[in-house]
């Protein structure tokens, strides 16, 4: 994407984006991921407990490329430079988000105490994981309309 004015620049961003959401245009997406692993033992006292949790986090992010930005005018590449500045540290907002909810799934399944089957340990585990994730998505949405998608953190061109 090219352009050698803010407008032109602008047009070009919401024209050539591929990050949409009910048809308007965004500049930027943080897309996270997180999947767990239990391990587990069962005891000779016939319970089962959690021994290990691990978790992944898988963390995508669109952001855009302004073609020749070392060609623009100062000091509209100066409002580039801080326009993207501002659009990485809100998306890198949202990442955080998938990072928290990730210790927070091994935190509270690392505390889940003992039981009777594997599969019923095994069960619970998945829901606490899966309200974790619902709860992290809410907390993310919300970041978004607390900051009006990062404009009040700067992220916003022109």
């Amino acid at each position: 994407m090219t352009g050698q004015t803010a407008a032109l620049i602008r047009q070009r961003l919401d024209r050539y984006t591929p990050v949409r959401h009910n048809g308007r245009p965004f500049d930027a997406y943080t897309q996270w991921d997180v999947d767990w692993q239990l391990g587990w033992v069962f005891d000779a006292d016939g319970t089962c407990r959690i021994t290990a949790v691990a978790t992944t986090v898988r963390i995508r992010q669109t952001l855009p490329h302004l073609d020749q930005a070392d060609d623009l005018p100062p000091p509209l590449a100066d409002r580039w430079e801080r326009y993207m500045r501002a659009l990485v540290k809100h998306e890198n907002g949202h990442a955080s988000l998938g990072i928290d909810a990730a210790r927070e799934i091994e935190r509270q399944l690392s505390q889940l105490g003992d039981r009777r089957s594997c599969d019923r340990l095994e069960s619970e585990a998945n829901a606490v994981a899966r309200e974790i994730l619902a709860r992290y998505a809410i907390l993310d949405a919300q970041y978004d309309a607390d900051t009006n998608y990062g404009e009040r953190d700067g992220a916003r061109f022109p």
